[in-house]
């Protein structure tokens, strides 16, 4: 048997590997990309005023990440040394979880009601892209600014 099959066979798995690795190395080291400002007004047809409620939304959401993140970090702290020693069962465990959970759940409560009174603040035409484009999956991640994966690729 001869091995040149071998060797591309060989190669090919290779060339797989490293695929694999660089789509990992990718995803893994470089941000998602950001969807603009003028991106999400183009695909719903923002007016000048909806598109500074727009800039406002984005500004009120990542103030409220930003809360988030202060007001868990002492909870967190106390959730990792009681998973370091408790057992599952505990209930400290458990009070910890909710608190952590509960501070999660309000500022989630605050960004829906904000992103509702953006919606109800839009035209009607805008209104209807706005439910229209909340079928597609990402659109709120890409309202944030966040990724664009909830827009068509040419709105980009």
């Amino acid at each position: 048997m001869t091995k040149k099959p071998l060797v591309v066979a060989l190669l090919l798995s290779l060339l797989f590997n490293a695929c694999v690795v660089a789509g990992f190395c990718h995803q893994r080291y470089f941000p998602p990309s950001v969807t603009s400002v003028d991106a999400v007004s183009s695909v719903l047809g923002l007016s000048t005023r909806e598109r500074a409620a727009l800039v406002e939304l984005r500004r009120s959401i990542f103030a409220g990440v930003g809360d988030l993140r202060k007001a868990s970090a002492a909870p967190n702290a106390q959730l990792r040394r009681l998973v370091a020693t408790r057992r599952a069962d505990d209930p400290e465990l458990t009070v910890a979880l909710a608190r952590i959970a509960d501070e999660r759940a309000r500022i989630q409560v605050d960004a829906i009601t904000r992103i509702i009174a953006f919606r109800d603040n839009l035209s009607l035409e805008a209104q209807q892209r706005f439910r229209r484009e909340l079928e597609r999956p990402g659109f709120l991640l890409s309202l944030f600014g966040v990724t664009g994966w909830g827009l068509p690729q040419a709105a980009r």
